[in-house]
């Protein structure tokens, strides 16, 4: 339990104890249980390391953990009826929806305030409160594919966002090298300019040491090979797909079609996949002859050989 955690239980417990404190106390209480708690959890996480042998490094904080209007009325809700114990959650939900939108507007009012009690208690804590969002550790990256489909969506914008890579796809498979050229040009320039943002990113606001360590982390390359029940998902779509499905009732589609299939008919697809996939493996080794794959892959082939 962190210590906002631990600091949150306590004023529960005070606020059930003692009906009668305002906010304004219980805000005094969370400014003096705060840094108090924190030592104490300190201390104790110190003493434990040093007893295991392990590395003191604190962990990074997570940020102070915020409420909101449903939550506060619900704590309102239970210290106004003490003896309900059973269906309590529908209960409160219930007498959430007989709430005007000018009173959930006034208990939004108060979350808010104290939401900003509980970052002014982290950052008297911790010194400011963590950038919002998950830090990256790689920068964004992206593909000729994908280039080419921003200018798709750009000169077909009545295709929905669901359809758009499926449409683009069909056209893109068409596309030999040369057409295709342009977008690998942009995606590469892309790439470039996304790793000087990120090394931009980094050094103004380093990575946290948990975080480094995975940034070192080298990725595991492995070719992007498909099986046969892809192909034939890809052909359900193009030639079966009568209804439109989409989604997950697309996918319960194709998986009973697959299973309906003789396993003569399965053949026919797993073949097209082990010829597309011999393409797709060449084209790997030869591009990266040092990733683990390859050399796994090597070994293998030179053993069955032998």
């Amino acid at each position: 339990m962190s210590t906002q955690q631990t600091v949150d239980q306590i004023i529960n417990q005070i606020t059930e104890a003692f009906n009668g404190l305002d906010e304004t106390a219980l805000g005094k209480f969370r400014e003096i249980m705060t840094p108090l708690i924190s030592a104490l959890e300190s201390s104790t996480r110190a003493t434990a390391l040093a007893s295991s042998g392990a590395s003191a490094e604190p962990a990074v904080p997570k940020g102070p953990k915020h409420i909101n209007n449903y939550t506060l009325f619900q704590q309102d809700w239970r210290k106004k009826n003490p003896d309900e114990k059973e269906d309590v959650f529908k209960k409160v939900a219930a007498a959430w929806k007989k709430v005007s939108a000018k009173e959930k507007a006034e208990w939004k009012k108060k979350a808010d305030k104290e939401n900003k009690q509980r970052e002014e208690a982290y950052i008297a804590e911790h010194g400011s409160l963590p950038p919002r969002g998950k830090r990256r550790t790689k920068p964004k990256s992206t593909n000729a594919f994908q280039q080419y489909v921003a200018d798709f969506r750009k000169e077909h914008p009545d295709v929905g966002h669901r359809d758009v890579f499926r449409e683009a796809g069909k056209v893109w498979a068409d596309m030999d090298e040369t057409a295709r050229q342009p977008f690998v040009d942009r995606a590469e320039k892309e790439k470039a300019r996304l790793q000087k943002e990120f090394e931009e990113e980094i050094k103004a606001n380093p990575l946290p040491a948990n975080l480094q360590a995975k940034a070192k982390k080298p990725k595991k390359l492995r070719p992007a090979t498909r099986s046969g029940y892809i192909f034939f998902g890809n052909h359900w779509r193009e030639k079966l797909n009568k209804e439109d499905l989409k989604g997950q009732p697309a996918m319960r589609a194709i998986g009973a079609a697959w299973k309906a299939l003789s396993a003569a008919q399965q053949k026919k697809f797993n073949t097209q996949a082990e010829k597309a996939n011999a393409k797709v493996i060449e084209e790997f080794m030869s591009e990266h002859p040092e990733a683990d794959w390859t050399v796994k892959h090597q070994a293998e082939l030179e053993k069955a050989s032998a």
